[in-house]
């Protein structure tokens, strides 16, 4: 349970986070361990036989509302979002494939929209994208009609009302599936890009900037491609536009570098696997390296692939995420969601037992993400389309999606935050149990590391961590036979600057001081009996004397006492005194703070056997 504060002793109703089935959570530590300014908490699964990682920051929530999209049988294909009217409100417009026509929505800026206005278009309109096609500074829209193998243009008024369809052909049987907009030949004028399926193509309409357009030119891939969809980006960094396409028939992204002047050269691919399906495709700079990287859904592997860029054209080959056995994958966007200067991965989800969903995966720098969040759109909702802009005007990004069995458009503004994000899990080694995580800079690298006790393999063990939430494999160091470990934590024990370890043994009635050297390993120093059949449960460290030095103090569940050991600067111990809790106490944790207020430290103890 998070309960988060408000600063005066009260706090928020608690977010209950699942850590799983059977997982069995016995500690708790927290940390910044991907630099973000957030803190992440680590969580010990003695059950599971793992660590949970929650990384901190605004994960949002979603409302989740349905605007019901009029007349009969509508089959909502696709969405865009753009100022229509000038009133600095997002309004929409969205795809009826079914009732062959655009409808489009004015928005009132707060997440509600009029009743939409239609315009006819050419027969399954599939795709649309929005931009300024003359020149007035008054946002156009173009639309890919798949089943009439055209192109429509409307030319806004700019107070929310559009001219009727200018079309343009992409070619006897082409089915045109995706269209975008930039200015390919640096004229200044937009042109349009169109990726056509059955022909294998890539057609580009050029621009005469007034709203009218040369007949298209087309750029042939190899026949069985099937292009489902095409983006425009500067992949080599030349400062010329080059055009990127999901291939689904050959499972590759193929690339047309440009030459600036709306040619091209020779088409390269990078491959998304075998029966991979590349279904969409966008870019963005995901690793913060200043370089464009690609990003690619695929539907038949049920993956999200990333192809990290090198500035020059080239990228590593595909990194993929699993998006769940029963994902059917239908787009896939790029956007900064939450608002962590991290690029996330948004995900259109039509779910392959109905269950459709809009999926993310948040960035947290250097290309790493969370696992896969999935917020549920209803069962046979089949989300087809997004768009994400702020329609509501809180300075949070809301998603609209096409419901396309639903006749409707599905809302999601953003709403509450909840403080992490679905965990990742580090595992810790078959039975190890582990009882006890602490948190610190283990091998001095200005990472957070974290140890742990695993009371099943009687070690402790070392994850170092990256600065980016990953960490390393772990490094176990035996407490001894039968030990076992019950509680772990970190201090400067002998005055050299590294980082030490103690940990208590609930079997062997004992604490064990390993040294660390400041690299990431440690050996074993002394051990401390606690006394015979004491079974030692808690420990924890502050300096409780004022002389600059590091002390122990320990609970004893069986002996039903508190321990103090005082530290010296050579990372020795004696022992001052014990404190009696009381018949049957049972004490189990302890921590320590001053709660008086009188600078000194003071112990808190939590006893299970007496409440």
């Amino acid at each position: 349970d998070v309960f988060l504060g408000y600063s005066n002793g009260t706090f928020d109703e608690p977010s209950i986070i699942s850590t799983g089935s059977e997982t069995l959570p016995k500690s708790i530590a927290s940390g910044d361990f991907n630099h973000d300014n957030w803190t992440d908490i680590v969580v010990a699964n003695s059950g599971v036989n793992n660590i949970g990682a929650y990384f901190g920051f605004d994960y949002p929530t979603f409302t989740n509302d349905t605007i019901i999209i009029p007349g009969k049988s509508a089959v909502p294909t696709c969405i865009a979002a753009g100022d229509f009217n000038n009133d600095h409100n997002w309004d929409l417009v969205v795809c009826d494939a079914q009732l062959q026509s655009i409808g489009v929505y004015l928005g009132y800026g707060n997440g509600t929209f009029t009743v939409p206005t239609s315009y006819l278009t050419g027969n399954t309109p599939k795709s649309i994208f929005v931009g300024d096609l003359n020149g007035d500074k008054i946002n156009d829209l173009v639309v890919a009609n798949r089943g009439e193998n055209t192109i429509s243009i409307f030319i806004g008024y700019g107070n929310g009302s559009f001219q009727s369809q200018v079309p343009y052909s992409t070619g006897s049987s082409s089915s045109p599936t995706s269209v975008t907009i930039s200015d390919i030949n640096n004229d200044s004028n937009l042109d349009i890009v169109v990726a056509n399926r059955d022909s294998n193509s890539i057609g580009l309409f050029v621009g005469y900037g007034n709203g009218s357009f040369r007949n298209q030119i087309l750029n042939l891939l190899p026949n069985g491609s099937t292009p489902l969809w095409v983006i425009v980006d500067d992949l080599n960094h030349d400062d010329i536009l080059d055009i990127a396409v999901a291939n689904s028939g050959l499972n590759n992204i193929g690339i047309f570098f440009g030459y600036g002047n709306g040619s091209f050269r020779d088409l390269i691919t990078l491959s998304t696997g075998n029966n991979s399906g590349p279904i969409s495709i966008s870019t963005g700079d995901m690793n913060n390296d200043k370089w464009i990287d690609i990003i690619v859904a695929n539907v038949n592997s049920k993956t999200v692939g990333l192809f990290l860029g090198n500035g020059n054209g080239t990228f590593l080959p595909q990194i993929t995420y699993s998006t769940g056995s029963q994902s059917y994958l239908m787009s896939v966007s790029v956007v900064d969601l939450n608002n962590d200067t991290s690029l996330d991965i948004i995900l259109v989800d039509l779910g392959s037992s109905g269950n459709g969903n809009a999926g993310v995966f948040y960035g947290y720098g250097e290309g790493k993400f969370t696992l896969h969040t999935i917020y549920e759109t209803g069962l046979n909702s089949d989300p087809y389309s997004i768009v994400i802009r702020d329609f509501d005007n809180d300075n949070r990004l809301d998603m609209a999606l096409v419901y396309s069995n639903k006749d409707s458009i599905g809302m999601m503004l953003q709403r509450r935050s909840k403080p992490f994000a679905t965990p990742f899990l580090i595992p810790t080694g078959k039975d190890s149990r582990p009882m006890s995580v602490a948190v610190g800079y283990v091998n001095n690298d200005n990472h957070l590391d974290f140890t742990i006790a695993n009371s099943g393999t009687n070690t402790i063990g070392i994850f170092l961590g990256d600065g980016n939430g990953g960490f390393s494999g772990q490094i176990t160091y035996s407490t001894g036979n039968n030990s076992t470990p019950i509680s772990i934590a970190v201090g400067h024990f002998n005055n050299d600057t590294y980082l030490d370890v103690v940990v208590a043994n609930e079997q062997t009635d004992n604490i064990m001081i390993f040294q660390g050297y400041g690299n990431g390993t440690v050996t074993l120093l002394t051990i401390y009996s606690t006394g015979v059949n004491s079974v030692p449960s808690s420990i924890s460290i502050k300096d409780l004397n004022k002389d600059n030095y590091l002390d122990i103090v320990i609970t004893d569940y069986n002996s039903n006492e508190i321990l103090v050991l005082i530290g010296s600067n050579e990372g020795n111990f004696s022992k001052l005194n014990s404190y009696s809790l009381g018949y049957n106490a049972g004490p189990k944790s302890v921590a320590i703070a001053d709660i008086n207020n009188d600078s000194l430290y003071d112990l808190i103890v939590a006893n299970y056997g007496t409440n």
